[in-house]
């Protein structure tokens, strides 16, 4: 065995390797040209992580980080459609996130609520549709929920 292998051995005994495959499956990566909003709504979203409770003037739970996790997520993956309007981000009683947008028309809204699941609104003119929308759906559903918005 050569020295660089009783090296790494060594390495590997005493500092395991974690597992990252769970951990990474999820994050979104932003492509080349993003919205020009993206950073403020990021910056928006990141601004919930110093809110206490009671936040709402009642007895409201903040966000949780998982919630913020997956807002930050939201806001990348639909800043990759080219939309010039910012969705405007809020957070909601109950420790949930909201991110909107109103468009020519159309309104668009999707609420993270404190489970993980996404509730969404899309209005066009008369029509309304509400639906909660599955775990593994969510991410890529606001992505096409906002090029829906730009048709």
């Amino acid at each position: 065995m050569t020295q660089l292998a009783r090296t790494t051995g060594d390495l590997d005994r005493r500092r395991p390797v974690p597992d990252l495959s769970l951990q990474w499956e999820e994050v979104v990566v932003p492509g080349s040209d993003p919205a020009p909003w993206m950073s403020d709504a990021l910056r928006a979203v990141n601004a919930f992580e110093e809110l206490g409770p009671g936040w709402d003037g009642g007895d409201g739970p903040v966000p949780s980080t998982e919630v913020l996790q997956l807002a930050r997520r939201i806001v990348v993956e639909t800043a990759q459609v080219q939309i010039g309007q910012a969705p405007h981000i809020g957070p909601v009683p109950g420790g949930g996130v909201q991110i909107e947008w109103h468009l020519g028309g159309r309104d668009l809204e999707l609420e993270i609520l404190p489970d993980l699941s996404l509730g969404l609104l899309a209005i066009d003119g008369e029509r309304v549709f509400a639906q909660e929308v599955s775990i593994v759906e969510r991410v890529p559903k606001a992505r096409a929920l906002v090029e829906w918005l730009t048709r």
